[in-house]
């Protein structure tokens, strides 16, 4: 039995200037007895620092923070989350690592002319993982690229033995 916890925050919807709405972003802390891994950081400051107010709550030191895909939302928070935990490692599969690096900069301007720069910017880009697992206290996630999901190659982590239930916050 593992002693793996999640705790799901999920942003709210965005207003735009264009008369649409920007959808929810989910961040996914998978926390065991005394690590933590943050999967997908945020994007506005208000909900990366209920993130960091999250990890910081379950005790645990923070040693991955796992980008799924190149969409900014998910990895925009990055700079503020290592400001906070520096020795967090930022990773995401190989191919996502490689699409972050190569539209970061076009992302930086888009998101800071959508959001009217209340977007957070970002200029951290997440290593390449050297195989295709992250570890929480042992633990093995393994990264499975899935195909064309949100992006042509988002990733999942998925471990046999994660529970059912969330961290109360």
């Amino acid at each position: 039995m593992t002693n793996l916890q999640l705790d799901v925050y999920t942003s709210p919807l965005r207003p735009l200037d264009n008369g649409g709405q920007f959808s929810p972003t989910t961040s996914t802390l998978v926390v065991g007895p005394t690590e933590a891994v943050l999967v997908d950081t945020q994007y506005m400051s208000d909900d990366v620092d209920e993130v960091i107010r999250r990890i910081e709550a379950t005790g645990t030191t923070l040693t991955t923070i796992y980008v799924t895909h190149a969409h900014a939302d998910h990895y925009f928070g990055l700079e503020r989350l290592l400001a906070r935990f520096p020795a967090a490692h930022p990773v995401a599969a190989p191919v996502v690592a490689a699409d972050i690096a190569a539209g970061n900069e076009t992302q930086r301007e888009q998101w800071a002319d959508m959001f009217k720069g209340a977007a957070l910017d970002n200029t951290v880009i997440p290593d390449p993982l050297e195989d295709d697992t992250v570890t929480v206290d042992g633990e093995v996630m393994r990264a499975v690229v899935v195909g064309q999901a949100t992006s042509p190659t988002t990733p999942c982590c998925t471990s046999r033995r994660l529970p059912q239930s969330s961290l109360a916050t």
